[in-house]
């Protein structure tokens, strides 16, 4: 059983942490409006590719949805009326997949922190830790409805500082989003997603190979977990000849990864001596949802995390000082996506609680992930 789930509530997303052993083990993100597998949507044909035989779906929630229309693909016309499925969600530049439902109802959206609450019920935590009244109320009583018997897990967070940082996991949580992973005695893991594949590279830092490999071994099995990597990943380790030494470097990665639920594929050591796993896919990867390419090929995060992040900076503020307004100043595509785009929604939410507006600057001189909040 997990020592604890940590779920920390901010305009429009949750970001919830599993903790083992003192130690963030999984950390997921949900977002108000999602596109979730299960999910039943009444959409609209937005265009046909015959050739590919794909329907591209507009579900009313961004990026439409592509729809392997099959036998199908003969009946359907743009601007068609259609139910679909979610069947898998989107990851990177992609959108989500469905496939056609001949009936169903459209399914309710939820709140996020019942969303985030339900991906751990499996197991359930012994402590379930809320750092928002809103959300606990709303906790509480679906839980002593549904799951009454794990109702006294729940608790409110009050304090002053933020809860990650309370419960000792914020390091973990930043370490989660950082392109590589130091390792315990030097050296560092390097992890990069490919459209592909996930790289994940040994730097020994001038340390002994089988150490450094054992090592990096558990630091990637709990980067792989943390980070929700799925699909197939590549370790590239310092290189070994010795069999017994490859076998303990293969056991301590299937060891790091044995509480995972999400079951992985061992595929073993290729003759270049590259180590192949494949994690099953349940969702999109942490940095699917925060991150895009920009147009170098690099990573950046999306307009619609910063400015989730600048309504969580927002609302800390108004926190400490009452009564008073403030201006958020961002990048143009930020300041749109707050203004009438995928954050609105989470900005009127904050604005509803707070009794008052949050005023916004579009500043084209700040770069995406830059912003101020400035109090009028």
């Amino acid at each position: 059983m997990s020592d604890a789930l940590l779920l920390a509530v901010s305009p429009g997303e949750v970001w919830a942490v599993l903790v083992e052993d003192g130690r963030a083990v999984e950390l997921r993100i949900v977002r108000a409006g999602g596109v979730r597998v299960g999910q039943v949507f009444a959409g609209r044909v937005d265009g046909i590719n015959r050739e590919m035989g794909a329907v591209f779906v507009d579900l009313g929630r961004g990026r439409p949805a592509l729809l392997n229309a099959g036998k199908s693909l003969a009946t359907l016309t743009e601007g068609q009326a259609i139910i679909v499925e979610v069947t898998r969600e989107a990851r990177g530049q992609k959108g989500p997949e469905v496939r056609l439902v001949q009936k169903g109802e459209p399914t309710p959206d939820t709140e996020p922190v019942l969303d985030a609450l339900a991906l751990f019920l499996a197991t359930p935590p012994e402590r379930i830790v809320v750092d928002e009244r809103a959300a606990y109320a709303l906790l509480r009583g679906f839980l002593e409805r549904r799951h009454p018997h794990i109702a006294a897990a729940l608790e409110l967070y009050t304090g002053a500082e933020p809860l990650f940082e309370y419960e000792g996991v914020a390091g973990d949580v930043a370490g989660a989003l950082a392109p590589s992973v130091a390792l315990p005695r030097g050296g560092r893991i390097i992890i990069e997603r490919t459209e592909a594949a996930t790289l994940i590279d040994v730097d020994s830092g001038g340390g002994a190979a089988v150490a450094a490999n054992l090592a990096a071994a558990e630091t990637a099995a709990r980067a792989i977990r943390l980070r929700d990597i799925a699909g197939p990943i590549v370790i590239d380790f310092i290189g070994m000849k010795d069999r017994a030494a490859r076998a303990r470097v293969a056991d301590a990665l299937k060891e790091g990864l044995a509480r995972d639920p999400q079951k992985s594929d061992f595929l073993g050591w290729t003759r270049l001596g590259h180590f192949e796993l494949v994690r099953r896919r349940a969702r999109a990867a942490l940095d699917e949802i925060l991150y895009e390419r920009d147009a170098d090929g690099g990573r950046v995060k999306t307009a619609l995390t910063v400015a989730l992040a600048a309504l969580r900076d927002a609302a800390r503020a108004a926190r400490a000082e009452p009564g008073r307004g403030f201006a958020l100043h961002a990048a143009p595509e930020v300041v749109a996506a707050l203004a009438d785009g995928p954050a609105r929604a989470a900005r009127a939410a904050l604005e509803a609680r707070e009794g008052r507006a949050l005023a916004l600057a579009s500043d084209a001189s700040l770069g995406r992930e830059a912003f101020d909040i400035r109090p009028l």
